[in-house]
């Protein structure tokens, strides 16, 4: 009988949401269940980009789930890149061994460690506090790194191959006219609810470029909002510096939570630089994995590609077309109530009041001579929802504005509307399953497309 197992990746920093190399950490932990003949269940990987494994208290969703399935027994292989992706913290390896007794194994391409051996614990233990250690030096550093720097008003260090970041001159105090005015141009477009994909092809279209001379995209636009230096920061997020921010700080807040907001929604539903309408957003109703495009003979469509299953196909012209006219229906209904706009007054101050708290929170954990880790931990649980809370709820206004700026839209109008804003208001007004063919032949049936009002 084929032995199961599960994937755990991690990966602490993820510049802009990136998810190459987690994707890296799945990919050469299937290829080592693979060698070992083991099967690995789809919902069985999980991964946490950009989630620290040291700091106590930060949620780690994929490390969760997999905690669940440990705890039920059924899971006996457990595969990571390495023992520093899974733990970084005695403490969670302590949650791992409580299940020695169910034999688990832990493999990675260092070698196999069986939790109910007590050579191969000690071992894990070792490592665990070497880990802890590591974790608590860089720490360290880094905080007496942003004092120097607070202390004497130093600017960031200027990135990229240009010797200048995006935004500022080349001494990186001194506010770029043009990129600082499209800056503030594209932070006012995200907490409208635009899609950076879409804001990335106007600012292509007015000729603003990345410093290299590359074009901005996604990513590249993400990953500027995000830095703090922006906003007059230093890199902690923090600390603030001596020059002058080009989005001022309550703003930059907004801005970065609901990018992060919108990301932990759609985590499962990308909405980025995808090329098709449904593609990453409909899927398979028996995997429940995202559809891709797909060619079957001579029909261009969205299919599931995912291995032993592949079950559903439909043709793309008409399934977009199906899905765009229930979308404008629901644009045009007086009833919708996707296009309220909820109100927030002074979350800005907030997020920023939060942050601060829970890097003071962080700090005092931090400290070994701290006698009450457990309750600061418990307090810092609750700052980390609250922002959480916060996050959504911008990201959620964002999106009410979005769809309040096309209540009433025409099919035409659809259609000349950008295909990330199309994306965007698919993904906010339904939940798409698509499911076998009912009828043989051409054409299409509506009671093919399960769509679940979102």
């Amino acid at each position: 009988m084929t032995e199961l197992a599960g994937i755990y990746c991690r990966l602490s920093l993820a510049i802009m949401g990136d998810t190459t190399k987690v994707d890296d950490q799945e990919r050469i932990c299937r290829e080592l269940a693979d060698s070992r003949s083991w099967h690995v269940r789809p919902e069985w990987v999980w991964k946490d980009n950009g989630k620290s494994a040291w700091q106590i208290g930060v949620r780690r969703p994929g490390w969760d789930g997999m905690m669940a399935v440990a705890t039920s027994g059924q899971m006996k292989n457990l595969i990571t890149y390495h023992g520093d992706r899974m733990v970084r913290q005695p403490y969670d390896l302590e949650q791992l061994i409580r299940f020695a007794d169910q034999g688990m194994t832990i493999t990675s391409p260092t070698g196999t460690r069986q939790l109910d051996v007590p050579e191969d614990r000690f071992y894990l233990r070792i490592l665990a506090d070497i880990a802890e250690m590591e974790s608590a030096n860089t720490s360290r550093r880094k905080k007496a790194g942003f004092e120097r720097m607070r202390r004497a008003g130093i600017a960031p260090v200027p990135g990229g191959q240009t010797g200048r970041g995006f935004g500022y001159e080349r001494d990186g105090r001194t506010p770029h006219p043009v990129e600082a005015e499209a800056l503030q141009n594209v932070a006012r477009l995200v907490l409208d609810g635009r899609s950076l994909t879409e804001i990335a092809g106007h600012l292509d279209m007015l000729g603003i470029r990345s410093t290299s001379g590359a074009p901005l995209n996604y990513a590249s636009l993400k990953r500027i909002l995000l830095r703090p230096r922006i906003a007059g920061l230093l890199a902690d997020g923090i600390t603030p510096g001596n020059w002058e921010p080009v989005i001022d700080r309550e703003k930059w807040e907004l801005v970065r939570a609901v990018l992060l907001g919108r990301a932990e929604a759609y985590r499962d539903r990308p909405t980025g630089a995808a090329k098709y309408l449904l593609s990453g957003i409909a899927t398979c109703h028996f995997c429940k994995r995202p559809v891709q495009r797909q060619s079957a003979g001579r029909v261009i469509g969205y299919g599931c590609v995912t291995p032993g299953c592949r079950k559903v196909h439909r043709n793309m012209e008409l399934l977009d077309t199906y899905v765009g006219t229930r979308v404008v229906e629901r644009l045009n209904h007086p009833g919708n109530p996707a296009g309220r706009v909820p109100e927030h007054p002074g979350l800005a101050a907030e997020l920023v009041t939060l942050t601060g708290a829970r890097a003071e929170l962080r700090a005092k954990i931090e400290d070994p001579a701290q006698p009450y880790v457990d309750l600061l931990t418990t307090r810092l649980a609750r700052v980390e929802e609250r922002i959480a809370v916060l996050r959504a709820g911008s990201a959620g206004a964002a999106r009410a504005r979005l769809l309040a700026q096309h209540q009433g839209i025409t099919w035409e109008e659809w259609l000349a509307l950008p295909l990330a804003t199309r994306r965007a208001l698919t993904t906010a007004h339904w939940q798409i399953e698509v499911l076998p063919s009912g009828r043989r032949g051409p054409g299409f049936s509506a009671a093919d497309v399960l769509m679940t009002p979102v």
